[in-house]
């Protein structure tokens, strides 16, 4: 079990995070059907089509109890993290029920990743609202 500290509060790590592969396609794509802001640009055909020797795909599936609660789609350009460079947007895609506590979990997990890597820059191009249901 991996505790986290902040603020000198310690809680359980209650959300993980795995870097996607071709492996994870049915289930990053039936959970594109089922969240609240998924779009057609958020499939990994269409991110796949628009793959491209500038970036790599870097794209992040978030888990609780190893139920997807969350995907990033993003890649790398040069040292910089972005969601994602073959779409016009990104950002976190969730269900509509997601929790205050699940979200900043995500968030902690995703400052864990970030942590592991030296990006230069890190640019995150959340999906327009007119996309949440």
């Amino acid at each position: 079990m991996v505790i986290w500290s902040i603020k000198n509060k310690y809680i359980k790590k209650m959300i993980t995070y795995k870097i996607y592969s071709d492996e994870n396609k049915s289930n990053w794509d039936n959970f594109i059907d089922i969240s609240s802001n998924g779009t057609l640009f958020n499939y990994r055909t269409f991110i796949d089509y628009h793959e491209n020797p500038d970036f790599k795909d870097m794209s992040l599936i978030f888990y609780k109890k190893n139920r997807i609660v969350s995907v990033l789609p993003a890649g790398l350009v040069g040292d910089q993290f972005i969601s994602h460079p073959g779409t016009s947007f990104g950002g976190f895609i969730h269900k509509q029920n997601l929790s205050f506590n699940d979200a900043n979990n995500i968030t902690i997990a995703f400052k864990g990743f970030l942590a592991k890597y030296t990006f230069s820059n890190v640019k995150i191009t959340l999906t327009p609202r007119c996309y949440d249901v």
